[in-house]
């Protein structure tokens, strides 16, 4: 169980993919959740329902960035340079065009380079 946790919670490895779309995930449950609610058009329970329009969400985290546009909040605020925003994805295609941060399911290839050492004679 533990093993399980550090593999999906603390590496960058994505081994499950949706058969729809065929984007990568670190567990089967977050695959599975993924489909559900993007493929399978699934609304829940009234709990995702908003109370000042009555438009129902998908996802909590979906509700409450809708509820921002009612209230006026702008929560989500850039590390770099400060801008605010409403909603997670504001965020998101500000930081991926403005600041030029790669997509989330991008991967960044480091390239190791060996790195040459000059041997120093000792004076003789």
């Amino acid at each position: 169980m533990l093993r399980r946790h550090t593999e999906s919670a603390h590496s960058d490895e994505r081994r499950y993919e949706c058969t729809v779309c065929h984007t990568m995930f670190k567990s089967s449950a977050n695959r599975t959740r993924h489909q559900r609610v993007a493929h399978e058009s699934r609304v829940g329970p009234e709990h995702k329902m908003c109370d000042y329009c009555g438009k129902a969400f998908k996802t909590k985290k979906m509700l409450a960035d809708h509820i921002n546009t009612h209230t006026g909040a702008r929560p989500f605020v850039c590390a770099l340079c400060g801008a605010d925003f409403g909603h997670r994805s504001a965020l998101y295609l500000h930081g991926r065009y403005k600041h030029k941060i790669p997509k989330k399911n991008t991967r960044v290839t480091v390239k190791k380079v060996k790195v040459k050492t000059e041997e120093v004679d000792g004076g003789s």
